[in-house]
C-alpha cells in the first residue's frame, strides 16, 4: 500500500490515510505494521519486542521511527 520514499514521507502518508479513512487511534499501529515488509517489518518486530504492547502510533512509534531514521 505505501511505497518506501523515506521514513518521514511514509509517516506523512500514513497519517493522511488514517485521517481520510478515519482509522481509530487504537488501530493505527496494527494497520501500519500490516503494510510493512523486509527491513521495515524487521525493525518493527524488534521495536515491539523492546517496547512491549504499550506502544501507540502517535506517542511512541512515530517519534522513535523518525528518530532512528534521522541517525
Amino acid at each position: 500500500m505505501f511505497k518506501y520514499e523515506g521514513v518521514h514521507k511514509w509517516l506523512y502518508k500514513c497519517n493522511q490515510y488514517f485521517d481520510l479513512k478515519e482509522i481509530a487511534e487504537t488501530d493505527k499501529l496494527k494497520f501500519a505494521s500490516y503494510c510493512l515488509d523486509r527491513m521495515a517489518l524487521y525493525w518493527h518486530q524488534n521495536f515491539m519486542s523492546r517496547k512491549g504492547q504499550l506502544v501507540t502510533w502517535n506517542e511512541l512509534y512515530v517519534v522513535n521511527l523518525g528518530a532512528e531514521a534521522s541517525i
